[in-house]
């Protein structure tokens, strides 16, 4: 049997996390999966709820006490006989290289997304992707999700191309219920409240589509750094009724079921979980064409936005809402994409022979 310990120090709750689940909670035949992750925070919840402490390690919140966390993390691993750590993210990478130092474990870190993009600060998203560059010497593999990211760490990063794997996100179909659709057009957008995610673009175009007399409903679920800055932009414009915050949404059917169509508006992105949610839920998808959903969506399978800017993001959404036969013809079409290309099946045996080739 294989040992893996994954590491994630996120904390918030999103894509990267609903892969590590898909990882962790897994049958496998030949591995046995560990996870560390932070206490207290969203994932963390989401985590005890379907798991009873077996092969989880949880470790303060708290900055202070990182030093004991890594010595508790290190006499796990010797305690379980631990083969290979997998850190998904910079901050989980960094603890990685110092637990592999200490303890003679082979390292490979998976990247959901560009850290230059990952954050507000500029200086700060340079810094972490200076962090990274110094970091991958110390992995004996890099998983990418996307084409594009593999192509940015090769020529930006300068890394190996002999050490990186682009391994495509992966997921169960979701189970279909019956939808609950009302008589007003309803957008949906899931995911962090973070400037990468680009919420005030949608929130400003739903604006200047409320001053044409346009009636819809629009959703946006996650939580995160923006969340009250986002809520007093709708408020300031008068748009309570028509944008409701739905929060932290742990089953994201309880969305899709009201929405007539997701809209992905981020200034970049690897691979969304929510994407293939979507698709596979056979659910009418407007995006952004950037990152990993390049080769994803195309114009048979989805509403494809060239830029993110808001007017770009208005006439899609009308779009979408005056030719709605054609947006769910083309949703069905990207659920069988995704039962094609984007089903577990294929992501975990990447991952298990990832996993096998480094013994």
């Amino acid at each position: 049997m294989i040992n893996v310990l994954i590491i994630d120090l996120g904390r918030d709750y999103g894509g990267a996390e609903k892969v590590i689940e898909n990882l962790f909670f897994y049958d496998y035949s030949n591995i046995n999966m560990h996870l560390v992750a932070l206490k207290d925070t969203k994932f963390f919840n989401v985590i005890k709820s379907k798991n009873n402490n077996q092969n989880c390690i949880f470790i303060e919140n708290d900055k202070k006490k990182i030093l004991k966390s890594l010595f508790k993390v290190k006499k796990y691993i010797e305690d379980n006989k631990i083969d290979i750590i997998h850190a998904h993210g910079v901050t989980s990478e960094i603890f990685g290289v110092l637990l592999s130092k200490m303890t003679k474990c082979k390292l490979v870190t998976t990247i959901h997304s560009r850290a230059d993009f990952d954050t507000k600060n500029k200086v700060k998203g340079k810094t972490y992707c200076f962090i990274q560059k110094i970091l991958l010497r110390y992995n004996k593999k890099y998983v990418v999700v996307s084409d594009s990211l593999n192509k940015f760490f090769i020529s930006d990063m300068n890394a190996d191309s002999t050490k990186i794997d682009t391994i495509i996100n992966g997921i169960k179909p979701l189970e279909k219920r019956e939808k609950k659709l009302n008589d007003i057009f309803t957008i949906s957008t899931v995911g962090r409240l973070t400037p990468v995610k680009a919420h005030k673009k949608l929130i400003e175009a739903l604006i200047e589509l409320k001053k044409e007399d346009i009636k819809f409903k629009c959703i946006i679920a996650g939580n995160g750094e923006l969340e009250e800055e986002l809520k007093k932009l709708v408020d300031i414009n008068d748009m309570k009724n028509e944008i409701k915050f739905y929060g932290f949404v742990e089953d994201v059917r309880d969305v899709l079921d009201e929405s007539n169509c997701l809209i992905i508006h981020s200034d970049m992105e690897g691979l969304p979980i929510t994407l293939l949610e979507a698709m596979s839920y056979n659910t009418p998808i407007i995006t952004h064409q950037v990152g990993g959903i390049n080769g994803v969506i195309n114009e048979k399978n989805g509403i494809l936005m060239k830029k993110n800017n808001p007017d770009e993001i208005k006439d899609k959404i009308k779009f979408c809402m005056q030719n709605e036969r054609e947006a769910n013809l083309r949703a069905k079409k990207a659920e069988i994409d995704f039962m094609n290309k984007y089903d577990i099946s294929k992501f975990i045996k990447s991952y298990c022979e990832l996993y096998e080739n480094l013994q």
